[in-house]
């Protein structure tokens, strides 16, 4: 699932609400959940709540992100590939 924010709180935000609609049915749907975000969208807030990154399975992005979010993704069971 794309993204357009994370921030260290646990949000995954959007900004499409049709979009989100559809993915949170699809995370409904699913056992395990990948998130895509390239290292733009750290640290950032959309106005959409998507999922909580306690739900999240992966995380997924382009560069390796700040230690904080190497702790967070550990400290949340979230499996973190760069």
């Amino acid at each position: 699932i794309g993204c357009a924010a994370l921030d260290l709180s646990g949000r995954v935000t959007d900004s499409n609400e049709d979009e989100v609609q559809v993915k949170r049915a699809i995370i409904q749907a699913a056992d395990r959940v990948a998130v895509l975000a390239d290292h733009t969208k750290f640290d950032r807030v959309a106005f959409l709540d998507l999922v909580s990154l306690s739900e999240v399975s992966y995380l997924v992005t382009d560069e390796r992100p700040s230690q904080e979010w190497v702790d967070r993704c550990e400290e949340l069971g979230v499996e973190l590939l760069y």
